[in-house]
């Protein structure tokens, strides 16, 4: 059997997000390699002991791209100031660069792990959704999360931290 690599954008503070994120990382190594992806400002708390993970090789192909951050953060309009400068070195004007950044990944399995309520905002709402229905699965840590997503027409799978038998989470990482 092959132990999958996993590519694990994570917010990793101690925010009630990040310590559900932590739970599901320490899941994720029990079963493959694993690479973090900070979504947050660094590495605090627990996940301290855990810097080395933000280091882990990671392959050209052959990886899963699982995600566990907030909502606004699975996809987002991402502006970047780019000024027009004089030859004085004196700003004259500025432009905006605008892209939609999206942590779901074309041409590798993507897995989400939710760790918070939907948006209550309309626009944001719709938007969340949108990214959310791209994953190939959407795991939720509680029963009663899991049913706020279903009434929005998500299908959660339920796998619950702290992980005491990582079989659930690898057969959602790597199906058989």
């Amino acid at each position: 059997m092959t132990r999958p690599f996993v590519r694990y954008f994570a917010l990793t503070d101690d925010s009630p997000v990040g310590r559900v994120a932590f739970e599901y990382m320490r899941g994720l190594l029990r079963i493959g390699p694993v690479r973090v992806a900070s979504m947050g400002p660094g590495l605090s708390g627990r996940w301290d002991l855990y810097a080395p993970l933000l280091l882990t090789p990671l392959p050209r192909d052959g990886y899963v791209n699982v995600v566990c951050c907030l909502p606004g953060q699975w996809s987002w309009i991402q502006r970047v100031p780019m000024p027009n400068v004089d030859t004085t070195g004196k700003v004259t004007s500025t432009e905006w660069a605008t892209n939609r950044i999206d942590l779901y990944t074309a041409g590798v399995r993507n897995v989400l792990l939710v760790a918070s309520p939907p948006p209550e905002v309309p626009s944001r709402l719709q938007e969340t959704l949108t990214a959310a229905r791209r994953y190939q699965a959407f795991v939720v840590p509680t029963f009663e999360l899991g049913e706020q997503w279903m009434r929005l027409d998500c299908q959660p799978q339920l796998i619950p931290v702290p992980i005491f038998d990582p079989a659930a989470l690898r057969d959602v990482i790597d199906p058989p």
